[in-house]
């Protein structure tokens, strides 16, 4: 659905940053900025800031950045839609449906989810009904509690061909809503009967908590019918983009820093039950690359706790390897033969189960583990093979200082010498880096300035230094630059200043990074709140706007004892002056590095009279801007 613009803007002009956030974050006043603990990571210290002002915040700790919208999109991890939907439901905003081709796909949506969660209603009740028992004593003698069926509403799908059906039907659900969710099948013959069928039921949620599908387990042992099924894929399942318990257990994942990923739904049942409420598993499927997306969304650690079978290890290896592309660390733990999370913590309780988390391995080490167990370590040419597979996994890990690290412990797993290890993984990845270099080369090339006048948000977009952290991009601005992009963020009437009255252009800044952040100002600066737009922006990179952020809130946080004995004030600046300064300190350096230019040019055309000539006129106004320089 889109909402039109001028609806987001009344939303965002009503909607306090500062009261919304206070909901979830504890804060309090500092100076003319908030601060409080970022609930984005653990941090004793608060480097959370919310800025009343300009309508953002930023965290000068995990550098997260956006506004009123972006807050509730990345702590409820919805999308933005979704995030100006619930800020205009708590203001009581209309938001209308524009294009009715949207509504219909909307009301077909809210059809199945409407359905989905009267069958949830229907499995809880028939749990607990004389029908259910059987399906109890399943749940109890697993060892699962009350408040766990209440937490999870666990369910039993009546052993009938069509009573949800019926029931679901009563309450105005048609054939083709009940098809679309997949709780009902159409055979061959276009007779229609319910899907799940004496079973006990494992409602599978998504982030926001709504039911999209289930799980569900037979009770009576048939050969004939598979012991698990799951919903089919629909217009609001897919196994491949959902994680069980994951609307359970990602406040703990946050808090505690690390997911553990397991193979069942009684396994997340009973880590829950246990406080291990990090836990989730995938629903019938291998661990995914969307499935990671998810997580990392919360977490960038992952501990894998599959089943101790052929099965289990063939998981784990494929997980590793999808993880470690996703920039996640890696953890895995192996459990005793025969045992998984259900038995072992039934079995053994919390304090051995937390042991064996405890002692969980890296990827490297618990790959030579399987396999000097599986007895691929005894030949040369055995170990070569194995050494290499790992090798391939440290390659694909994103952050190359990492690399390092893992060969130097693989060096010592397989008795090497770091430097032959080192010397190894080096020309079996230099075909690699010479890609990634010519790739680099032709970003350079391609990345030609444009003047303003036919510059678009897709060039500047495509010109954008892919650097993933604020702080190494601001590194690279000079601090004269930074100053006018701050006052170039205070508003529109700055920014109009800038332009209008000093002739502020992109070309007066001297580093690219400046540049690119001045051009993405004057592709947004028609909106009178251009910063929240540039927040908004779907188009630009998400560590692009946390550079914003970083820019647009000082990270100079003044103590609270200055504003007590200075009465909140700070000391006057001549404005005027400042950006004359600031101008002239970049032409110089501009006109600097033009000089040396032609010195060097001259050097190999000594009698060239237009080079000798540019060259002195290039010197005179240097020597002006350096005195006045000098002057101030």
């Amino acid at each position: 659905m889109r909402i039109p613009k001028e609806i987001i803007e009344k939303i965002r002009l009503e909607a306090d940053i500062v009261e919304v956030v206070s909901e979830y974050v504890n804060l309090r006043k500092r100076g003319t900025n908030f601060l409080g603990l970022c609930p984005f990571h653990t941090e004793k210290t608060p480097s959370f800031t919310v800025s009343p002002d300009k309508g953002i915040y930023k965290c000068f700790g995990c550098q997260k950045s956006g506004n009123v919208f972006t807050f509730l999109q990345e702590y409820h991890s919805i999308t933005y839609v979704e995030s100006v939907e619930q800020l205009a439901h708590k203001l009581n905003i209309n938001i209308p449906k524009e294009h009715q081709q949207d509504f219909k796909e909307q009301s077909k949506t809210e059809i199945a989810l409407k359905a989905l969660k009267l069958s949830g209603d229907i499995y809880y009740k028939n749990l607990h009904s004389v029908e259910g028992k059987t399906a109890m004593r399943y749940f109890i003698g697993r060892g699962i509690k009350q408040e766990t069926i209440d937490k999870f509403t666990l369910g039993y799908s009546a052993d009938s061909w069509s009573d949800l059906m019926n029931v679901l039907q009563n309450e105005g659900i048609s054939e083709a809503g009940l098809l679309d969710c997949g709780l009902i099948i159409k055979n061959e013959s276009g007779r229609l009967y319910d899907r799940f069928r004496g079973r006990v039921m494992f409602p599978i949620r998504d982030f926001l908590g709504r039911i999209i599908g289930y799980g569900a387990r037979q009770l009576i042992d048939d050969k004939e019918q598979p012991k698990y099924i799951n919903s089919p894929q629909s217009l609001v399942y897919d196994k491949s983009k959902v994680l069980f318990g994951l609307f359970d257990a990602k406040n703990s994942i946050r808090a505690k820093g690390s997911a553990i990923v397991v193979e069942g739904y009684l396994d997340v049942l009973q880590m829950h039950q246990f406080g291990f409420d990090n836990a989730v598993a995938p629903c019938g499927t291998s661990l995914t690359a969307t499935h990671l997306d998810l997580l990392g969304r919360y977490t960038k650690k992952v501990i894998l706790l599959f089943d101790a079978d052929n099965a289990g290890r063939n998981a784990t290896e494929k997980s590793i390897e999808a993880a470690l592309y996703k920039g996640f660390e890696v953890n895995i733990c192996e459990l005793p033969q025969g045992e998984d999370p259900d038995s072992f913590l039934r079995d053994n309780g919390v304090s051995i189960f937390q042991e064996a988390l405890n002692n969980s391995l890296d990827f490297t080490e618990y790959l030579f583990r399987i396999y000097k167990e599986e007895g691929k370590l005894n030949s040369p040419a055995d170990k070569t093979y194995s050494l290499r597979k790992i090798l391939r996994l440290i390659s694909l890990i994103p952050d190359p200082l990492q690399h390092d690290f893992y060969i130097g412990n693989v060096a010592k797993l397989f008795e090497m010498s770091e430097y032959q290890l080192q010397k190894i993984y080096n020309e079996k990845t230099k075909i690699e880096i010479n890609v990634i270099k010519e790739k680099e080369r032709e970003f350079e090339y391609n990345n030609q300035r444009v003047t303003d006048s036919e510059l678009k948000l897709t060039d500047v977009i495509e010109q954008l230094n892919p650097i993933a952290k604020p702080k190494e991009f601001i590194s690279k601005i000079m601090p004269e630059e930074i100053y006018l992009l701050k006052l170039s963020l205070k508003g529109m009437d700055n920014l109009s200043t800038l332009i209008d009255k000093y002739e502020v252009s992109s070309e007066i800044f001297i580093s690219d990074e400046a540049k690119q952040l001045f051009d993405v100002i004057l592709n947004f600066c028609e909106s009178e709140d251009f910063l929240n737009e540039i927040m908004d922006s779907e188009e630009l990179p998400v560590y692009f706007k946390e550079v914003f952020g970083e820019l647009a809130i000082d990270d100079l946080k003044e103590s609270d004892v200055w504003y007590q004995r200075f009465d909140n004030t700070k000391p006057i600046v001549n404005e005027d002056k400042m950006i004359n300064e600031v101008i002239n300190r970049l032409n110089y350096i501009s006109i600097n590095k033009k000089v040396d230019e032609l010195r060097t040019l001259i050097g190999y055309e000594p009698t060239n009279m237009n080079l000798l000539i540019e060259l002195n006129e290039l010197t005179k106004e240097k020597n002006r801007l350096s005195k006045f320089i000098s002057a101030n």
